[in-house]
């Protein structure tokens, strides 16, 4: 999966206009890729800040989301095992 790093704004950062509308048009062609999926991939990059973006926005559109039975209580502890393992790094 690819991905487009965004900013505390959720705004794309420093990239060509060219480059994101072919990032958006990447991801909204692949429709198999869910929350926990997009969690897990970011997980694995050491990214804190969007795994926690990804926890809020999933618990807050708990309802309105497909990966409603995803356990939010364990993406956080998973989180914060992978953030304890970067910090003993």
């Amino acid at each position: 999966m690819s991905f487009l790093p965004l900013s505390d704004n959720l705004e794309p950062r420093n990239y060509d206009p060219k480059i994101v509308m072919e990032q958006i048009l990447n991801f909204i062609s692949n429709e198999d890729i869910s929350w926990h999926q997009a969690f897990e991939e970011r997980a694995e990059l050491r990214d804190h800040s969007v795994t926690l973006q990804i926890i809020e926005y999933v618990e807050a559109n708990r309802n309105s989301t497909t990966d409603s039975f995803l356990d939010i209580e364990d993406m956080r502890k998973g989180r914060e095992k992978i953030f304890e393992n970067v910090k003993m790094l």
